[in-house]
């Protein structure tokens, strides 16, 4: 029912393969997986360095790479969800510390019971891109944006409709909103 991905592009740029320092994001993308497994029946890694990550990685964990090399989240968006089993795709960064669960399982009912294409965690009226949770149906949308070069989190937003999940709400459904604190705004 669920897929989670982790998108590695804006955090792996910052190190080459070569460098000792490109394995500081195993951990955490070792720990998003364990999180995301937690609630996904699959979860797919996006990376444009797929052999940092195949020694280490479990084998029932998808790496793949961007089909459109525009080096945008939306790129990885759109091969991820391409390539998606489910119809609800959990999106996060690995650059975020900490993921949840928990508010992914609060956010989903919200999605499925609306006919809106996404549902963002919202605070300071502000969207927050990763930690989202986007309907399949997005995938034509995503396409046209990436090959018009408009590749940038604040596009895909304004060319949908979408839910709030606001940070109240979460509070309210005992969610520790601490991932929050490190997850990218949409504007």
């Amino acid at each position: 029912m669920l897929t989670g991905v982790i998108l590695c592009r804006d955090y792996e740029e910052q190190f080459d393969s070569q460098s000792t320092n490109s394995l500081e994001l195993l951990p955490i993308v070792t720990s998003h997986i364990k999180e995301m497994q937690s609630i996904c029946k699959e979860v797919i890694l996006v990376t444009n360095q797929p052999r940092l990550f195949l020694p280490a990685i479990p084998r029932d964990i998808r790496i793949i790479t961007d089909y459109y090399k525009h080096n945008g989240p939306l790129c990885g968006m759109h091969a991820a969800i391409s390539l998606a089993k489910n119809q609800y795709i959990w999106i996060v960064s690995a650059a975020s510390s900490t993921i949840s669960a928990k508010a992914a399982s609060v956010m989903l009912p919200l999605l499925k019971g609306e006919n809106e294409m996404a549902v963002l965690p919202w605070e300071n009226n502000k969207p927050y891109f990763y930690h989202s949770l986007y309907n399949k149906e997005i995938l034509p949308i995503i396409k046209k944006l990436v090959t018009t070069h408009k590749i940038q989190p604040i596009h895909l937003l304004d060319s949908i409709s979408w839910l709030r999940a606001d940070i109240d709400y979460l509070n309210k459904m005992n969610v520790d909103i601490s991932f929050i604190k490190d997850t990218l705004h949409a504007y």
